[in-house]
């Protein structure tokens, strides 16, 4: 009974983040250490994330593609241009870039189905979203942060955090084991660990420098809140609308702080830590509205 109860709520994502959370932001001593685990924490877990993800279920058409200009087009935009104009922090701008520059999060195949999207969708524009990342988050890391960035190192580190999961995760999906039925409490552990050093490394910037502090978290709100009603409510909340929600607002900020900290000093992962705040509670508040539906 107890074991059942510990795997319920590891299981479930919002109590794992949430503490991940408050840990790093009120007991950081052990982020340091725990910085040279953020890569293959993220490589596992995203292995096993992607598990269930068919690369045969690619289907690039219209809809998917709306996903994709959600994503990739309208949201990057509003992160760049944002960051760029309100923020003079070289590093927070340099942060911004690669949050921009990732995928959406591979959580949003499980959050389009509890909060009722159209799941078709979305695990068809992740698909897509994961094969284009591998030229686009690279050109576009290297064309605006070009300046002292190791283009070799760049493809290698994105190569490790999206192209070895996409495989791994295909070799995984052929093999059966009761095991699996840990897979998203080890997936939500592991995303845990990564969120923690990552606000932990960060935790006196974001309790001290408060001018920086609120300029990006006004940059995360729009980008995340004002997107993402947008989206919802431009088509009328219906089960498309859900899914280009969730494309508008969302980032794999995993992946984004493994090649922020792996590129650039600890201060760029700022905004990223702080995007994995946001990004929960606006699926905690999507599931409060659409509840009320």
């Amino acid at each position: 009974m107890q074991i059942t109860m510990g795997m319920r709520v590891l299981s479930d994502a919002k109590i794992v983040f949430t503490a991940a959370i408050i840990l790093g932001l009120t007991s950081p001593e052990f982020a340091l250490s725990l910085k040279s685990l953020i890569t293959p924490a993220l490589v596992v877990a995203m292995s096993l994330s992607l598990r269930n993800l068919r690369l045969r279920e690619l289907s690039v058409d219209a809809p998917t593609i709306a996903a994709l200009f959600l994503n990739y087009g309208i949201q990057t935009l509003v992160i760049l241009g944002l960051s760029m104009a309100l923020i003079d922090d070289r590093l927070l701008v340099l942060g911004f870039i690669v949050l921009a520059a990732t995928p959406p999060a591979v959580s949003l195949i499980p959050f389009t189905y509890i909060l009722s999207g159209d799941l078709k969708l979305t695990t068809q524009a992740e698909v897509a979203s994961y094969l284009l990342s591998l030229l686009y988050a690279p050109a576009l890391i290297f064309l605006l942060a070009g300046e002292g960035v190791d283009l070799g190192y760049l493809i290698s580190t994105i190569g490790w955090l999206i192209l070895i999961p996409l495989v791994v995760s295909q070799i995984l999906s052929k093999i059966k084991s009761s095991l699996w039925r840990f897979d998203k409490a080890a997936v939500n552990l592991l995303i845990g660990l990564v969120i923690y050093a990552v606000l932990g490394l960060n935790q006196k910037i974001i309790l001290t420098e408060t001018g920086l502090f609120w300029t990006v978290n006004f940059v995360l709100f729009v980008k995340t809140f004002i997107l993402g009603l947008v989206a919802l409510y431009g088509l009328g909340k219906t089960d498309k609308a859900i899914t280009y929600s969730l494309f508008a607002s969302y980032k794999n900020s995993g992946v984004a702080a493994a090649i922020a900290l792996a590129l650039f000093p600890a201060k760029a992962s700022l905004p990223i830590a702080l995007n994995i705040v946001f990004e929960s509670a606006y699926i905690i508040f999507l599931e409060i509205l659409l509840r009320g539906d």
